[in-house]
């Protein structure tokens, strides 16, 4: 047998897209879940079937019922933000809204422009209505794609990731993503969020180099 001329082969995953994903016990997600039901019940939302769901306000996160939750999106983001080894002087959630889609209604592709992240907990997931989609971020795939023998994470132009009732999802907020129509006879109920850092301008947006010259 010939000796092989390669001394060494990698694969090297360049530039990866994280997504951080997390269920809450029932212990933990149930009463959360019930205070936001509740409070949802109590407030008027407007259809607007061009957006294709049922949306409060921006500002749910400052509703004294969402007080249960906003411990584990900190901890979530904290977490995602430490992964990715960030040097941070704190972050705050800059929008946070309810979500209710009924019957065949679903969310086109979108992204969450001038925000750091963005996540999704699930207080009500009916089967059927029971997933969330993220797309392939890149252009250049989708010049040329020919047939697979396998999809992969590695080869596939979105993935789909089944969510349940007290599943948390955190992601990059320029990824694209997507909610499939809900084919349940019941109401899908998430919670959206985005988190921005504190004090970007002064923090974050100074040059990350020195000049040579004093």
């Amino acid at each position: 047998m010939s000796q092989s001329p390669l001394s060494e082969t990698r694969v090297l995953p360049l530039f990866p897209t994280y997504v951080w994903y997390a269920t809450l016990a029932d212990s933990a997600c149930a009463p959360i879940n019930e205070q936001i039901l509740v409070r949802l019940s109590t407030m008027q939302t407007h259809s607007d079937r061009h957006r294709q769901l049922l949306q409060t306000a921006q500002d749910l996160h400052l509703d004294p019922a969402l007080a249960g939750l906003l411990p584990f999106i900190d901890g979530a983001a904290r977490g995602a933000l430490d992964f990715l080894k960030i040097r941070y002087s704190g972050f705050s959630i800059t929008g946070c809204w309810a979500n209710q889609s009924e019957t065949g209604l679903g969310h086109k592709p979108h992204c969450h422009p001038n925000n750091f992240l963005s996540g999704v907990y699930y207080a009500s997931v009916p089967k059927g209505g029971d997933s969330i989609t993220f797309h392939d971020p890149r252009p250049q795939p989708n010049v040329f794609m020919p047939p697979t023998t396998e999809l992969t994470n590695d080869n596939a132009g979105k993935m789909t990731i089944g969510v349940k009732t007290g599943t948390l999802v955190v992601f990059p907020s320029w990824l694209h993503h997507s909610v499939d129509p809900n084919q349940a006879q019941e109401t899908r109920t998430s919670i959206a969020f985005n988190i921005m850092f504190d004090d970007f301008a002064r923090d974050m947006s100074p040059p990350m180099w020195q000049g040579n010259l004093t």
